[in-house]
């Protein structure tokens, strides 16, 4: 109980260090950019608990857990992963990075922080391409959980 009150002063002491430095410097925090920043990271979040609902309806905890984990990972790199199989000499090897890529959704994408805090944001294009894959994967895997777990008999 004490420390959920800690986290409760640090949190409010945190908020009162922002108003203030928003007061004497008006221009010193990208708030723009960092609301976004925060929308992204929510909406990467949904997607990636909206693939653990999808998982637990078929496979044990344990197996769930290790398969968000691995989309998770995979998720991150899989740009990372294009650029291994475009530098393969193998067109197979190529293919298969490239089909990868597609099918498994680009965490990265939703990773603007390092640009949120020097202010810039992607353009309106870039970041509505990202909202629209989000929402798609997040009905995805949720239509998926659904029609997986309406099949099953308890």
């Amino acid at each position: 109980c004490s420390s959920d009150l800690l986290v409760g002063l640090m949190f409010l002491a945190f908020l009162l260090a922002i108003f203030v430095v928003i007061q004497v410097d008006p221009g010193f925090v990208p708030l723009q950019s960092m609301a976004w920043s925060v929308a992204l990271n929510y909406l990467e979040l949904l997607v990636i608990i909206a693939a653990a609902l999808f998982f637990g309806t078929f496979t044990s905890s344990l197996m769930a857990s290790i398969f968000t984990f691995s989309l998770y990972l995979i998720g991150h790199f899989s740009r990372d992963l294009l650029a291994l199989g475009a530098i393969a000499k193998n067109e197979n090897i190529a293919m298969l990075t490239r089909v990868v890529y597609t099918l498994l959704p680009d965490l990265e994408r939703f990773n603007i922080r390092n640009e949120s805090i020097y202010g810039s944001i992607p353009n309106l294009t870039e970041l509505g391409v990202t909202l629209t894959l989000g929402i798609l994967y997040i009905a995805l895997f949720m239509s998926g959980a659904v029609t997986i777990f309406s099949r099953r008999e308890f």
